[in-house]
């Protein structure tokens, strides 16, 4: 990012931020799958929004419909590096353990990997206009509790 003209740029640990401030928007894109903890980064970004700042968290999802390539396979296919798999309920869960609760939810599809075939994209595609909570990921929305209405709330299910 320093190449880029970034200046203010701060790498450390997720799971052990130290940093001074507060912030409006919290970014965690493709994050939280890699941690062995995400709640001890969950508690550090609650703790560093400002009272109505937002958290944003994009994770793969557990109700993806390429989980069918796994029962056809026999096996997952999954990155190396992943530790977790979320569902919406399972992160607003989660992220509701820390003061954190959902505003916005997102479903979305990556672009078309080498290994994926044309067939397999048109299938996707097919089933996903119909099915559209089996996409690949998905990205949530969080506020702190405190800053929310909650007379007006519906919880995620």
């Amino acid at each position: 990012m320093r190449k880029h003209g970034f200046a203010d740029v701060e790498v450390m640990d997720a799971e052990d931020i130290h940093i001074d401030g507060e912030f409006d928007v919290i970014l965690a894109g493709d994050v939280l799958e890699h941690m062995n903890n995400p709640g001890k980064f969950l508690e550090a970004a609650c703790n560093l929004l400002l009272p109505h700042g937002e958290l944003i968290v994009g994770v793969p999802s557990a109700l993806t419909i390429n989980n069918i390539k796994a029962w056809f396979c026999g096996r997952e296919v999954v990155h190396c590096d992943h530790t977790f798999y979320f569902s919406p309920k399972t992160l607003s869960t989660l992220c509701a353990r820390y003061h954190l609760l959902p505003t916005r939810l997102i479903f979305t599809v990556q672009p078309q990997s080498q290994y994926e075939t044309m067939a397999f994209v048109l299938f996707r595609k097919l089933l996903l206009s119909l099915f559209y909570r089996m996409a690949p990921s998905f990205i949530m929305h969080f506020k702190r509790a405190a800053s929310i209405d909650q007379s007006k709330y519906i919880e995620w299910k």
